[in-house]
């Protein structure tokens, strides 16, 4: 037997606060030339749909990322002026936290001997 055909479906349902949802998904088919590897034509189908979905939720996340910042804007806004500050070097600190690190080059130390 020779598969002819195949397809792969992927999809991501996504929080956007409010009790509500986003579900991104898509589905992408194959017609398989003689002798080409269903395998690698999977692998090749699975890289396409994930990074498809990846950039459909792209505005769905930013747009819910958005409403949360509007959002902790208002309640720091409401909070007494000391109680800002203290909230304000918290939510820096774990954004320091939570930043990127940058790649290291291989057999790079970071400066530190030894």
């Amino acid at each position: 037997m020779r598969v002819k055909t195949i397809s792969v479906t992927y999809g991501r349902k996504w929080n956007t606060d409010n009790y509500e949802s986003a579900t991104l998904d898509t589905t992408v088919w194959a017609d398989l030339a003689e002798g080409e590897s269903e395998a690698e034509a999977y692998v090749q189908l699975w890289s396409l749909v994930k990074d498809q979905v990846r950039i459909q939720s792209l505005p769905v996340l930013s747009k819910r990322d958005e409403k949360r910042r509007k959002m902790l804007a208002d309640v720091l806004e409401a909070l007494p002026k000391s109680l800002q500050e203290i909230a304000q070097r918290f939510l820096q600190s774990a954004h320091n936290d939570l930043a990127p690190v940058p790649d290291t080059p291989v057999g790079h130390n970071g400066g530190h001997s030894g």
